[in-house]
């Protein structure tokens, strides 16, 4: 038996729940004897913090509800606290969050985040029964500083723990984890893709290095990248949820991986999550008991749900529990919302991305105006909120029609009178993405610890060419 830590790094964007992944881990590796704990210093910081969190429930469900000034005003003591300037890139709209600077100023920052908080990380860690194995949950590069701070002071708490990352972010800059692991020395390995059965694995071979999962890249280790075997079955374990805002708490729960759409050339959910992989709705069932018994919410976490899909777990939840979920916009989407309402369902999540056409072309997602008026009307009159996603700044678009496509689909959520929000964010040019390999841009610049990339059109850069 052996007994692993896994750690959640502050990342300062979410109150009401646990993180889904490392509560996964939990629960593949007690189903396998070993003992497994989450240490949530996500929580940890933001309570420390002293900005005021609890309250009233917001008007949504899910990773949408959320106290936004209070966590506005905790992100701003966070990136204080990281002394980053300089060095940004104008096609990176959040350079910090996307930690798009060289390993040297990384490094800094994480020297920094031990100076200020490396006595109170190290507290934290000496609160728990020493671990073999710690792991690390990176979901964003905003995350990065603090797990290098994490990892130097677990090897100072528990110099003969093994510290393996994983995560989202971790699978989006896989081209540069060779690279990683020679830069941070304190990094024993990194893992790819969801890992419960590798984690297992792990676990179970830990006192012999060599008989280590291929899926785990170490140092002395190297050669060609193998993705960890997961086990979207497991049922995840969540231990403490004392911390989290209990007027909002929500848990997450994932019955497929991989995107059942997965065209959208903008997106990196293939790239990340793998091939299509959908769980049996009756193991809803479980996931439904426990969060009743919490007086939880669910939030779905897969990438979307189809119609037919959520039709299928309203029937297994039935109005047991609130839950949130993201789906497609379709024409058959409209005709199910009331049931989907009459079951519970209190918040939907749509990708419209974008109303201008030159657009929808680009990033290979047409997107029917008809058909999101219908969804906005219906999702109204079934009482559900709807988070309409929108996404600005797309290869060649011209600024002032894509201005114009927001301030329509503003105006109409306005005019419905719908309780959800629109939710506008600028393109970014992610490594993964297949526009990063199309012929109408040009990649100008990576960073080590970043998954984003700085970028310019083609048509720009021969036009200047051709005025010089």
């Amino acid at each position: 038996m052996s007994r692993a830590l896994l750690v959640v790094p502050p990342l300062v964007k979410y109150t009401a729940g646990p993180l889904l992944g490392p509560a996964m881990l939990v629960g593949a590796a007690r189903d396998a004897g070993h003992q497994a704990e989450v240490l949530d210093l996500n929580i940890a910081f933001i309570r420390a913090s002293g900005v005021p969190l609890d309250g009233a429930r917001s008007a949504v469900t899910g990773d949408h509800d959320k106290p936004r000034e209070a966590l506005r005003r905790v992100d701003a003591l966070f990136r204080r606290q990281l002394g980053l300037s300089g060095e940004a890139s104008g096609r990176v709209a959040d350079p910090i969050g996307s930690a798009a600077f060289s390993l040297e100023l990384v490094q800094q920052s994480a020297e920094r985040v031990l100076e200020s908080f490396g006595a109170s990380i190290c507290e934290a860690l000496a609160k728990q029964a020493e671990p073999e194995v710690v792991g690390l949950s990176v979901l964003f590069g905003g995350q990065v500083y603090w797990a290098l701070a994490i990892t130097q002071a677990v090897k100072e708490v528990w110099p003969r723990a093994v510290v393996v990352w994983g995560g989202a972010h971790v699978t989006a800059i896989q081209a540069c984890l060779s690279e990683l692991l020679r830069a941070a020395p304190s990094i024993d390995g990194f893992v790819v893709g969801h890992a419960e059965r590798t984690f297992v694995e792990l676990l179970d071979r830990l006192a012999d290095p060599a008989r280590w999962p291929a899926s785990v890249m170490r140092r002395e280790r190297q050669g060609a990248l193998v993705r960890a075997e997961g086990d979207a079955t497991v049922m995840p374990l969540f231990d403490a949820v004392a911390l989290y805002d209990r007027g909002r708490l929500t848990l997450p729960v994932q019955m497929s991986r991989g995107c059942s759409y997965g065209r959208c050339s903008f997106c990196t959910y293939p790239a990340i999550e793998g091939r299509y992989d959908p769980v049996s709705a009756h193991l809803l069932q479980r996931h439904v008991v426990q969060a009743r018994a919490l007086g939880a919410a669910l939030s779905f976490k897969d990438s979307l749900v189809d119609g037919q899909r959520l039709t299928d777990f309203a029937a297994v939840i039935n109005r047991r529990v609130r839950w949130s979920a993201c789906t497609k916009l379709a024409p058959s989407l409209s005709w199910r919302l009331r049931e989907l309402g009459e079951r519970g369902c209190d918040t939907l999540e749509v990708g419209l991305e974008t109303i201008v056409g030159s657009s929808q072309l680009s990033i290979d997602k047409r997107q029917s105006w008809q058909v999101f008026e219908r969804a906005l009307e219906a999702s109204t009159s079934a009482g559900i909120a709807l988070i309409v996603n929108y996404m600005t700044g797309f290869v060649n678009e011209d600024s002032v029609e894509a201005r114009a496509g927001v301030e329509r689909v503003a105006h109409a959520l306005r005019q419905s009178g719908n309780r959800g929000r629109l939710e506008v964010n600028e393109f970014q040019l992610e490594r993964l993405a297949p526009e990063a390999g199309r012929s109408h841009l040009r990649i100008t610049r990576t960073w080590p610890w970043a998954s984003v990339c700085d970028w310019e059109p083609i048509e720009r850069r021969r036009l200047h060419a051709l005025v010089g």
